[in-house]
């Protein structure tokens, strides 16, 4: 099943997941090989995440990871 989510669903579903898990916007961002503010531009609406960066993901934390499925 395909879930569909606008810009703003997305950035409140993955900061939720992210504090819940206790991971910071800047380490999120490192782990996917990003500047220290990607995840809080997404987060703030400023950006939206590129698959080229989500994709990578894959090979980093499992705390990332997991993030990342459930969103």
């Amino acid at each position: 099943m395909v879930m569909i989510m606008d810009k703003n669903d997305f950035a409140k579903r993955l900061a939720d997941l992210r504090t819940a898990k206790g991971v910071s916007a800047r380490d999120m961002s490192l782990s996917l090989g990003q500047s220290a503010g990607y995840i809080n531009n997404i987060e703030n609406g400023v950006n939206l995440p590129l698959t080229n960066y989500i994709i990578p993901a894959a090979n980093n934390p499992p705390s990332v990871v997991e993030l990342l499925r459930k969103i």
